[in-house]
């Protein structure tokens, strides 16, 4: 249930139009918990727009596609296909690059 509190929490950044923290070193034995994919890459889109003041208009052109659609994809409580946040990703100039790591 790590998973998700820790994916609320950051939601939570985005709803209230925040910085989304940087991550913390953890502590010797402290376990990590991951982010989920879709989620980690929306939270990358919604910074990536936040820093470089791209509204959800604006990416909305580029991406050929309506507001509401952008709305649905920058909006980490709401599923999204990975290739299409992706896409949106590319748009801003970012990239998504996932890394397999034993568990």
């Amino acid at each position: 249930m790590a998973e998700d509190a820790l994916a609320t929490a950051l939601a939570g950044y985005v709803h209230q139009k925040r910085d989304i923290p940087e991550p913390g070193q953890p502590l010797p034995g402290q376990p990590l918990v991951p982010v989920p994919t879709v989620v980690a890459a929306k939270l990358a889109l919604y910074s990536a727009m936040r820093d470089q003041r791209i509204t959800k208009v604006e990416l909305a052109r580029r991406l050929g596609i309506s507001e509401s659609a952008v709305r649905k994809l920058a909006n980490p409580d709401h599923r999204s296909h990975i290739g299409q946040v992706h896409k949106a990703l590319r748009a801003v100039g970012q990239t998504l690059r996932v890394q397999v790591t034993a568990a």
